[in-house]
């Protein structure tokens, strides 16, 4: 009869508003889920998804992994030429090409430090093979500037540092093996996810060592043995040198040159924040 019909109508009309709102807040959580991904590493946030039923508490725990520091080489040089909005976009240049590099390798990029970017291989999933998962990206990210320098050519954006003698941008690296403690740093109202511990301060202490030997990648001794044949390679054995703040010294293995004339030790101990810089477990 007409009133079944009218609380028939009533009904369907009801559930075509609700299922209106559930999409909305759909829509609502993606889009949100989208901005919170831009600034999180996609590893961790799928552990946070995981375990999103226990909130995240401060701590870590140890673990072997592989730490890589890279930078723009000469970049204070360039830089000094470079408006605001030129200097960003050449840094968003390279850290999306130096991202991607990781990323596919299984790496996790923790930071941006200026010109300068920090990731991490081991943490927070496990990569049994970790050491020759961060040389891997680091190959790659030579073939990634070489395709930045070519559209930088097109572009014209290589006037900027062409003028100061510097034919293309390059980049220098820093890789080593050891053991950190990885995990949640900060405050219960702040946190997040780092990895602390010597063998951070060694990887940045190398890739600046990359100025006094005129060299682009240096690799520890202790990354090097981890190696397949192949990657062992492509490095080339440079000695033992020491890096401040260590009392032994370490052995080097290096790919590339420079370009740039050398600087005594320790020129660029200020490079980094101390707080990458004094990460220790000592």
């Amino acid at each position: 009869d007409r009133k079944h019909m009218q609380n028939v109508i009533e009904r369907a009309d009801q559930r075509t508003m609700d299922l209106w709102r559930e999409s909305h807040q759909l829509r609502c959580l993606a889009l949100d889920n989208r901005n919170i991904s831009a600034y999180i590493p996609q590893a961790l946030l799928h552990r946070l998804r995981m375990s999103r039923q226990q909130a995240p508490t401060l701590g870590g725990s140890r673990r072997e992994v592989t730490i890589l520091f890279v930078d723009i080489r000469s970049y204070s040089t360039v830089s000094e030429h470079l408006d605001p909005e030129d200097t960003i976009r050449i840094l968003n240049d390279c850290f999306a090409a130096w991202m991607a590099d990781v990323q596919k390798n299984g790496g996790t990029v923790l930071e941006f430090l200026g010109d300068g970017m920090l990731a991490v291989f081991g943490a927070p999933n496990d990569q049994p093979n970790h050491a020759s998962q961060a040389v891997r990206s680091v190959k790659s990210m030579v073939k990634s500037m070489d395709q930045l320098n070519e559209s930088w050519d097109v572009a014209g954006s290589n006037k900027f540092w062409k003028c100061k003698g510097i034919s293309k941008l390059g980049f220098r690296v820093g890789i080593h093996t050891g053991t950190v403690v990885a995990g949640n740093l900060g405050s219960n109202a702040q946190m997040k996810y780092a990895v602390v511990g010597d063998a951070v301060n060694v990887a940045a202490r190398l890739e600046q060592l990359n100025k006094k030997l005129g060299t682009m990648i240096a690799v520890s001794g202790d990354t090097h043995m981890l190696l397949c044949d192949s990657l062992k390679s492509w490095l080339r054995p440079k000695g033992h040198h020491f890096v401040k703040g260590r009392e032994q010294s370490v052995e080097i293995f290096t790919h590339g040159k420079s370009g740039e004339s050398s600087h005594p030790p320790g020129a660029a101990a200020e490079k980094y924040p101390r707080h990458y810089r004094r990460l220790s477990l000592h």
